[in-house]
């Protein structure tokens, strides 16, 4: 109600100054005393819209057109408290498990149809919705077993071509061959969103599109980030969502080096880490989570030794928060337990830091009112009704119109209503005698059309046009003569050549 005293009062004060400057004292007495009077109806009309509560002006919810906008204090809560709904990573499947938890996210706060049902977890319950410590909901997870014979000798990277090969093939018929055949059941493929996104890769989806060709060459689940983001753009199109959300990478190598001294590449190199950095923190700064690539730390303090993937010390995880007091960048390393592996200070879990991937989200994804994913002691809740909620500014709420012929309502996804003043600056045709004033929330106010501009309509005639673009009218053209052979229209400057000795005295 604030808001719309405000805007209403300005009205009020402008209404009243005018006049001073145009006008006489009795007229200037005669305005004060109407704007008195108006200022005095609004105020009595305020006072009671704010006893009975803003719903005596909009009732109802309206606010799936709001666009997409971030949650820095969600997004926090979130990642902090997710500790079980998401991918095991047992296996060096990391970019498959940060795949998953970044798209829990985006379903759990703005639209449910980001994971299919049959993969998600049951609402997660809370005490209260200013309760900000509880398990995070996400996905239902399944993680088949993994044997990897600590007999068999991995060659090192200088071994002969023949020797990887035998042991890749070892790979593929005794360790993830039979995890695989296990994950890709029918009955775990059902409700195991891991596994859905392994048979994606492998080319079960709708344009047979292969992004992991399992083999000897490609015997593992590890993953690029370049892979990571294709498998995220196909499953939105999968889900008929492409083009409506988008998977972007960056990599520390897309910035351009300023310098450009082939001499200095380690110097180029940290100038391109740090370039990429900023991007990252740019994104968290904002409350956007993104995918986290590097190398891991090779002396693991903030880490259990016995997590660190069998393929290497490559791993992908999930950013959500940047600590600018300590410019720290904070994160979920991707791994199951309580919460000392969903708060990590990344510069001390990681060692090298290359790649980012965040997930861009068009307006045209709406957000998902029935999205319900918390149990607030027996009451369905979204994440939007939870304390860590931030209200969407002006801009991003929904306008909308309710009857009023002043003003209409602004409202936030979870449902927060403000005021403000119509806005009627957008014009279109309507007939041949009015045109049509639209204010964004879609009330609409007729004019007659005026004649603002002539222009050429035929050889004959030049036209009136409104600056709604309608043609109102035509009359002939008056061509007065500029120069021996040149006749200019005075209406719309149609200009026509003539020869001597024929000379117009209009």
């Amino acid at each position: 109600m604030k808001n719309k005293k405000k805007t209403r009062r300005m009205a009020a004060w402008t209404a009243f100054m005018l006049p001073i400057m145009v006008m006489g004292a009795g007229r200037i007495a005669a305005e004060s005393e109407n704007d008195a009077r108006t200022e005095a109806s609004f105020i009595q009309k305020e006072e009671a819209c704010a006893a009975a509560g803003p719903s005596s002006y909009f009732t109802g919810y309206a606010a799936e057109e709001v666009d997409y906008y971030e949650q820095p204090n969600f997004v926090r809560d979130y990642f902090r408290n997710l500790v079980e709904h998401f991918p095991t990573n047992n296996c060096g499947n990391c970019g498959y498990t940060a795949a998953a938890m970044l798209l829990c996210y985006y379903d759990t706060y703005w639209n449910g149809k980001i994971i299919p049902d049959q993969f998600n977890s049951r609402p997660s319950y809370i005490n209260d919705v200013k309760d900000d410590k509880y398990s995070s909901p996400g996905i239902e997870d399944y993680a088949a077993p993994i044997y990897l014979d600590e007999n068999v000798k991995k060659p090192d990277e200088n071994s002969d071509k023949s020797e990887i090969l035998k042991y890749n093939a070892y790979l593929v018929d005794k360790v993830y061959g039979p995890y695989l055949n296990e994950m890709l059941k029918p009955e775990i493929l059902k409700f195991n969103l891991i596994s859905y996104l392994y048979d994606l890769a492998l080319g079960n989806n709708k344009s047979g599109t292969v992004l992991w060709d399992f083999g000897i060459y490609q015997p593992t689940t590890k993953t690029n980030m370049g892979m990571v983001r294709d498998l995220l753009n196909l499953y939105f199109d999968e889900l008929g969502l492409a083009g409506q959300i988008k998977a972007t990478r960056v990599h520390y190598t897309d910035f351009k080096d300023p310098f450009g001294d082939p001499s200095l590449p380690k110097g180029r190199e940290r100038f391109q880490k740090h370039l990429l950095r900023a991007k990252a923190i740019e994104k968290l700064t904002e409350g956007q989570p993104i995918i986290y690539r590097g190398n891991l730390a090779k002396d693991p303090t903030e880490y259990s030794k016995d997590q660190v993937n069998v393929n290497g010390n490559g791993h992908a995880a999930i950013a959500y928060d940047y600590d600018e007091d300590n410019n720290r960048i904070i994160g979920h390393i991707g791994w199951k337990g309580e919460k000392e592996y969903s708060m990590l200070v990344f510069e001390k879990s990681f060692d090298d830091f290359t790649d980012i991937i965040y997930l861009e989200v068009d307006p045209c994804l709406k957000f998902d009112h029935g999205n319900v994913r918390f149990d607030a002691n027996g009451h369905d809740a979204l994440a939007c009704d939870l304390h860590s909620h931030k209200h969407a500014d002006d801009d991003r709420r929904a306008k909308v119109s309710y009857g009023d012929p002043e003003y209409h309502a602004l409202q936030c996804i979870c449902g927060d209503v403000t005021y403000e003043e119509h806005c009627h600056d957008a014009i279109e045709p309507f007939d041949s005698q009015n045109h049509i004033l639209k204010c964004a929330c879609g009330d609409v106010r007729y004019e007659g059309h005026t004649k603002d501009e002539t222009v050429w309509y035929d050889g004959l005639r030049h036209a009136y046009k409104c600056h709604c673009g309608q043609i109102v009218g035509t009359a002939p053209h008056l061509y007065v003569q500029q120069g021996l052979t040149r006749l200019v229209c005075k209406g719309c400057g149609d200009v026509r050549q003539i020869d001597p000795p024929f000379i117009l005295n209009p």
